[in-house]
């Protein structure tokens, strides 16, 4: 997964020219914007001839307090010939730690992580500011300015347990038997949960209320040791619209106070008390904090007895679910009312990403539940984002006008002949239209060549992320297997060679980790006159000319593109973090965007899960 999703910090600077903007270094998110001060002429650089200033990109970077490096470039750019570089230092003394700076401006910013001031930090709300005076060859001052901020207690958590129905065997399910710990007679569990809005009914039995994609059904539920609907203590359903409690008539949670916030996280806690083996337990729910019931209520006739199993169900054991998932995180379970017994707990951060959960500590009915989420920070659950990148923005591009596609775009100058872009992605669901009818537009990654930038079919490579899954344009014996799941997070991964700007490249696709379209392959994108290897602009698109999208588009998160197959040096990352809710991506005069021209109807949003 964004899921994934990115291990690295990020540090994104604008481009200018094809010049290098920023590095990452390890485990924390890094935000960056593009400043400079103002220019300072040193008497040294004053000749007959008239000099011209330089400027400066890159001077802003954001480190956690427990990370002893950050790396980044500073681009410099001056009209006059071999004045485009930086005085170099080296082991500069900082307020908080040291700073080395190359004439090509790669810097690294050591911190002291154990000084007074650095630990003593709180929270990504608590901040302290180091400052570092640097000049370029003409001797035009500017100062790179690093902030230090502290780490939450959540640690940059992000996984979760995923569960989904693709069987008619079986119901998809997570469950946790308490044995020696159980019965339990009183207790509370309290857990957060997320149903992914693209989650529907793929087959339904005949008379079934609900049809073929309409909204899929969730369950929480505490059996008793009976293990079954009839001998459930409580069975929580989450639906498309509504919250139900199953052999219950509860006005309260049906008239439509509290309802599931689809796509979003929410908090559920469900208290349970026994006062002897032979009275039914009185149930407490509360959603978000707020009751669901005005009073306490009684577990449905039959359900005697203490909590023996917790489960979270997703579907029907007859039919199948298709499109996204029923997610759990957080998961906490007490012995007593007021939750100071815990007996068990999972955040599900101990685990890897897509590593199933029918194994210990689990019960053997679990069935389609794995772990999910990205390596690298951006909780799933309460408090934390849901998405991606360790933090909590993206660019969402969508495509408003009918005069071209919606994109974010980066400029590589005259082009790489070598390189690896790698990004996170989330595309949701789309109501469009073209020329008055309904339309459900393609979006698309995009590595354009020299003649190809202005038309998705003459690039080297042109993926586009369909509702339906994965195809790579103009290729049609390259198929990609790997399912699109609206509304979940993935990571992509592209590499590109060629031996000269007359060559057609080769690349390789990696969707959440695993090679795609049989490995490396040839582009067929260009046309045979105008081959050109070469990859100049990347860009992220949705929608094409004519269609207008009235809700919904895709999330980009986490882009790092870099010289190299192998990784080498970055020359452009961007992970939205420094910039504020709703900045316009597109670059203007007034606007000096680190993205290039053509970027259209992008903006940063929030993607915690609030």
């Amino acid at each position: 997964m964004k899921l994934k999703l990115l291990a690295a910090s990020i540090i994104a600077a604008s481009l200018v020219g094809c010049g290098s903007d920023n590095d990452s270094d390890g485990n924390n998110s890094i935000s960056i914007s593009s400043s400079s001060t103002s220019s300072v002429v040193s008497s040294s650089s004053v000749s007959s001839t008239a000099n011209t200033s330089a400027t400066f990109a890159g001077l802003e970077g954001t480190v956690a307090n427990d990370t002893a490096t950050l790396s980044g470039t500073v681009t410099v750019t001056d009209p006059d010939a071999g004045e485009d570089t930086v005085v170099a230092l080296t082991d500069a003394t900082a307020t908080y730690g040291t700073f080395t700076i190359d004439a090509d401006g790669a810097w690294t910013y050591t911190l002291d992580t154990a000084g007074a001031d650095v630990a003593a930090l709180d929270g990504a709300d608590d901040t302290l500011t180091d400052t570092i005076a640097i000049e370029s060859a003409d001797g035009t001052a500017a100062t790179v300015t690093i902030t230090v901020t502290g780490v939450d207690a959540a640690g940059g958590a992000n996984k979760y347990a995923a569960i989904t129905d693709t069987t008619d065997g079986d119901t998809g399910e997570l469950r946790y038997a308490l044995d020696d710990d159980g019965p339990l007679s009183s207790g509370k569990i309290t857990l957060s949960f997320l149903k992914d809005s693209s989650a529907v009914w793929a087959t339904r039995k005949p008379g079934d209320e609900d049809e073929v994609g309409t909204p899929s059904h969730a369950f929480i539920t505490l059996f008793n040791e009976n293990t079954n609907n009839a001998g459930a203590i409580i069975d929580f359903r989450v639906k498309g619209d509504a919250f139900e409690i199953r052999d219950q008539d509860i006005a309260s949670i049906d008239d439509g106070d509290i309802v599931p916030n689809n796509d979003q996280w929410q908090d559920v806690e469900i208290t349970w008390n026994t006062p002897d083996g032979e009275t039914l337990p009185v149930i407490t729910v509360t959603i978000d904090g707020e009751a669901v019931t005005t009073d306490p209520f009684t577990a449905q006739p039959g359900a005697l007895g203490g909590v023996t199993h917790v489960s979270f169900r997703h579907g029907f054991n007859t039919e199948t679910l298709s499109g996204g998932a029923f997610k759990v995180d957080n998961l906490k379970v007490y012995s007593d009312v007021a939750g100071t017994a815990l007996v068990f707990e999972d955040d599900f951060e101990s685990y890897s990403v897509d590593e199933s959960l029918d194994a210990e500590p689990y019960h053997s009915n679990t069935h389609e539940a794995v772990v999910a989420g990205s390596s690298d920070g951006g909780e799933g659950g309460s408090g934390g984002t849901g998405g991606s990148g360790g933090a909590n923005k993206a660019a969402f591009v969508d495509d408003s006008t009918t005069d071209d596609a919606g994109e974010i775009r980066v400029s590589l100058g005259d082009g790489q002949l070598a390189g690896r872009l790698t990004a996170s992605m989330l595309r949701t669901p789309i109501t469009a239209a073209k020329d008055g009818e309904e339309k459900n537009p393609d979006a698309y990654v995009t590595l354009f060549n020299s003649t190809g930038s202005t038309s998705g079919n003459r690039s080297i490579l042109d993926l586009k992320v369909r509702d339906s899954g994965f195809e790579i344009r103009d290729a049609d014996d390259l198929d990609i297997e790997t399912a699109m799941v609206l509304d979940q997070w993935f990571d992509v991964e592209v590499t590109w060679t060629a031996p000269d700007a007359t060559t057609l490249s080769e690349v390789t696709i990696k969707i959440d980790g695993e090679e795609v379209a049989g490995g490396t392959f040839t582009t067929t994108g260009t046309s045979s006159a105008d081959e050109d290897g070469s990859v100049t602009n990347v860009a992220f698109r949705i929608g094409d000319s004519g269609t207008v999208i009235s809700s919904g588009g895709i999330y980009v998160d986490d882009i790092v593109i870099y010289d190299a197959v192998d990784g080498g040096s970055v020359v452009f990352s961007e992970d939205f973090e420094g910039m504020a809710v709703d900045t316009d991506l597109v670059p203007t005069e007034d606007n000096a965007s680190v993205f290039a021209d053509r970027t259209q109807d992008a903006t940063v949003a929030e993607i915690a899960n609030d």
